[in-house]
């Protein structure tokens, strides 16, 4: 694959502002832009070389700039937002970094020996929960921090902390159907040819979702015509608030 193929993929999916070469080589294996594999040793080297990423020295990586010219000034404003928030939560609840760059490529930090995930969402909206895969293969008991906002996104009018553990939020995913949408994911392409294949498959494979789980934890395919082709993951508003905070909510 290409320098140029790789470096769209990467910045169209990131989420975090710091993240791990496992996060970079899953991004790229899911997106099947390689055929199923993962970054060839020599476009890894010309992300660094073309200025694109920068080593933090702790075996993770960021990007140099949070935008680019080909990024939308919605989305640069929503990260920045969500950054706010992120560093406004670590600094209130004392949330510290993760141990050499442990987890930082799924986790916001580290709190009485527990990883925390941080979230900044509309009152009212779903709280999105990112990789759909990751997600599914956790089984790490985390804190789950939320703060919702109205009007603007400076405004936050509720915060939420829960503790969810890891060995009942794993049993909310269905493994054979996380293979199936990976399986689906690197046999579509972004070709407009692909389109009734993308909507189809997708459509099918919620139906499973919703028939074998208790639909709590719910799939979101995102795809375009240019590179992006990923799945995410997201909880409900209703969800959140008549199961979750009922069976986790935790005082910090």
């Amino acid at each position: 694959m290409t320098y140029k193929e790789c470096r769209d993929i990467l910045f169209d999916c990131h989420e975090e502002e710091i993240f791990t070469r496992e996060w970079c080589e899953e991004t790229i294996i899911l997106s099947g832009a390689n055929h199923g594999k993962g970054i060839p040793q020599r476009t890894w080297k010309a992300l660094f070389n073309n200025h694109l990423l920068k080593d933090n020295g702790d075996n993770t990586y960021s990007f140099v700039e949070i935008t680019s010219k080909r990024t939308t000034k919605k989305k640069g404003e929503r990260q920045s937002h969500g950054f706010k928030f992120e560093a406004f939560a670590k600094e209130k609840f004392n949330i510290q970094p993760c141990p050499n760059g442990h987890y930082t490529y799924k986790w916001d930090g580290m709190l009485n020996g527990y990883p925390v995930s941080i979230k900044s969402e509309q009152n009212g909206s779903d709280v999105e929960m990112a990789s759909f895969v990751r997600n599914a293969a956790n089984t790490d008991s985390f804190y789950l921090i939320v703060g919702f906002w109205e009007g603007t996104k400076d405004n936050i009018v509720t915060i939420e902390t829960l503790f969810i553990n890891g060995d009942e939020w794993h049993e909310l995913f269905n493994e054979e159907i996380v293979r199936e949408c990976q399986n689906f994911l690197q046999e579509i392409t972004n070709d407009a040819s692909d389109d009734n294949r993308w909507r189809d498959g997708c459509k099918i494979l919620k139906d499973k979702w919703v028939a074998t789980t208790l639909n709590l934890v719910r799939p979101r395919f995102k795809r375009d015509h240019k590179t992006q082709k990923r799945m995410q993951c997201a909880i409900n508003y209703s969800d959140f608030y008549n199961y979750f905070i009922p069976k986790y909510r935790k005082e910090i």
